[in-house]
């Protein structure tokens, strides 16, 4: 299968399940199929195996699980081979940019789908700083100027 298809195309792990979901109308349950089975049977990975290189691959492997639906993401994961696709990758960047307060542009999960890369390009755009220190500090406005008498209206 990874000969023919894209790496964003070919499954991480295919399970096995004994009998498909069915809603009581007797019809396939897509959102009871796509719940995750677990941890990975295939190769025995499980949450704890996982060791993250850096603080920001940790948080961005949290918000993978949000968005894809929970399931262990490791940092050679890619996020398409894990369920992600264009409009998730939307939400993937308005969750980066509240969480790390950095603004990466789309095209970037393209180029660096794999969570190691991606979290080296967050670290990146924010200049190696904490997200507390890319924090945008908020002016105050002030008060407004009452108009001139020329300007006021009669």
């Amino acid at each position: 299968m990874m000969e023919r298809l894209p790496e964003w195309l070919t499954p991480r792990r295919i399970g096995v399940v004994e009998a498909f979901p069915l809603t009581p109308n007797g019809k396939l349950d897509q959102a009871a199929l796509m719940t995750p089975l677990g941890d990975d049977p295939l190769d025995g990975t499980t949450a704890v195996d996982i060791v993250y290189g850096t603080e920001t691959e940790r948080q961005l492997a949290a918000i993978w699980s949000e968005l894809l639906g929970g399931g262990v993401h490791g940092p050679e994961d890619g996020f398409f081979a894990s369920g992600g696709h264009s409009l998730l990758g939307v939400r993937l960047l308005a969750l980066i940019r509240q969480r790390f307060k950095v603004a990466i542009p789309l095209r970037q999960i393209f180029e660096k789908p794999i969570l190691s890369q991606m979290a080296k390009a967050i670290e990146a755009a924010s200049g190696g700083h904490s997200a507390e220190e890319n924090e945008v500090a908020t002016i105050k406005r002030r008060a407004r100027r009452s108009d001139s008498s020329g300007m006021e209206r009669p």
